[in-house]
């Protein structure tokens, strides 16, 4: 069953505060969560809320494990992530809206060919802005995160072996 009990959000939250407490960080306090569901998945969202699913929970092979994937989930936080996404893309609307208006009158001044390249082009730049920005997200989450573990006495080789392994399983 994926179902998870108190002294499993005890257990997540003793994990989650060690390694929180390694961070230099002063934001909102930490409130780690579980989800109940089989997904092998954690998140980060803003304010320090971490949601655990029991299904990674039940995926991971030791403490050390777990606590990678609470440390790359706090990284998220204390890196700011999530709110400098937001302001990334709140940076962005505006020239986006421009090319693609710049596009759309190009179709009716021109051929629809050029138009529709101009559309692609523009959204395609944009998808790939995204992807690079989440990229080096995630990078740094790794590398922050394996600092955490390391100063909150958790094997940082925890995270690489859990994260090594399910780059494995989904191909």
């Amino acid at each position: 069953s994926s179902d998870v009990c108190s002294s499993d959000l005890e257990y997540l939250n003793s994990i989650g505060q060690r390694i929180a407490a390694s961070a230099d960080y002063d934001g909102d306090p930490f409130t780690f969560f579980w989800i109940n569901g089989s997904d092998i998945n954690a998140f980060a969202s803003p304010g320090g809320f971490i949601g655990v699913y029991a299904g990674l929970f039940l995926a991971t092979r030791n403490e050390d494990e777990l606590a990678g994937v609470l440390a790359h989930e706090i990284a998220h936080v204390v890196q700011r992530h999530i709110a400098r996404a937001f302001a990334d893309a709140k940076r962005l609307a505006l020239p986006m809206a421009a090319a693609m208006i710049a596009a759309t009158v190009l179709a009716a001044s021109t051929d629809n060919q050029a138009a529709n390249a101009a559309m692609a082009g523009t959204m395609a730049a944009n998808a790939q802005h995204q992807i690079n920005f989440t990229r080096a997200n995630e990078q740094e989450a790794d590398r922050v995160g394996t600092q955490l573990l390391a100063r909150a006495g958790f094997d940082p080789n925890g995270m690489s072996s859990f994260f090594e392994r399910l780059q494995r399983l989904s191909g």
